[in-house]
């Protein structure tokens, strides 16, 4: 399932307004450039978001949640949903979720979308080697498990490890390799 930091972060204008309406977009959209929305926040799994958005001397509580098919939105106010409060909820929130994805690598967001984000489903430490050193042939993906000694016999004697503790290169260092280190902090393997 897609989070709703993704959801919000890939909503355009015309998402919205297609959401809940051009008057509730519009007054929305006002209320979030006047800074009306207050104490946004994302909850712990990230799977909601909640606000205050003061208008005319009251404050309204908005809650956004992933849906199966759109956000799901609901509001204090006598609206309930699709209201000016919760389009101007869906604005800072998603100018929120682009923000965090703007600091986070591509390839990170990318390999996240893949795998998801549940790191605890995932089963034991991996490494990939991403074999690019030769530019007239497509780079290539090993995948690396526990104890695996995985050796590319090339002119400069390429040689990947991956032991659960540590993942490395070495016999004739060249730029085009890369080396990488388990998450302990652990120097790669000689």
């Amino acid at each position: 399932m897609v989070s709703l930091s993704h959801t919000l972060a890939s909503l355009s204008d015309d998402d919205m307004m297609a959401l809940v309406g051009p008057a509730a977009w519009a007054n929305g959209l006002r209320l979030a450039r006047s800074g009306a929305v207050r104490e946004f926040s994302w909850s712990e799994d990230g799977e909601q978001a909640e606000a205050r958005v003061k208008e005319a001397g009251l404050t309204y509580r908005v809650r956004v949640a992933q849906g199966a098919v759109r956000p799901s939105l609901a509001c204090a106010c006598p609206l309930r949903s699709d209201c000016p409060h919760t389009v101007a909820t869906l604005i800072v929130g998603r100018e929120d979720a682009r923000d965090k994805q703007r600091s986070v690598p591509e390839w990170s967001r990318v390999l996240e979308q893949m795998l998801g984000s549940d790191r605890d489903r995932l089963g034991e430490p991996l490494a990939l080697v991403v074999d690019a050193h030769d530019p007239g042939v497509e780079p290539s993906l090993i995948p690396l498990r526990r104890k695996l000694l995985i050796r590319v016999d090339d002119e400069e004697g390429f040689v990947a490890r991956f032991d659960g503790d540590a993942v490395g290169v070495s016999d004739g260092w060249a730029g085009s390799h890369a080396c990488l280190s388990h998450a302990r902090g652990v120097p790669p393997v000689a």
